[in-house]
């Protein structure tokens, strides 16, 4: 996956605790399709919200979008992309 220059600079910022680290965040979206692999990923702020979103291709090769909050790592959405 890549993690462009400004996601990096919103994830030093911010390293204070407000948004969990790329590795654990990316860890907690592989948890949900356990031998799947990392696609893109893109960190968005949402009116205040900062939120993580993942596209992981599972075991079966089916491709999931992920997206999950990126201050506690809670997977808000998780479904199966066409």
């Amino acid at each position: 996956h890549r993690v462009d220059r400004r996601q990096r600079q919103m994830c030093i910022r911010d390293s204070a605790g407000t948004i969990q680290s790329f590795e654990k965040l990316n860890e907690a979206a592989l948890a949900a399709h356990p031998g799947g692999k990392l696609g893109d990923t893109e960190l968005e702020e949402e009116y205040g919200r900062y939120l993580y979103q993942v596209e992981i291709r599972d075991a079966q090769n089916q491709k999931w979008d992920v997206e999950l909050d990126a201050t506690n790592g809670a997977i808000l959405k998780n479904h199966q992309d066409d």
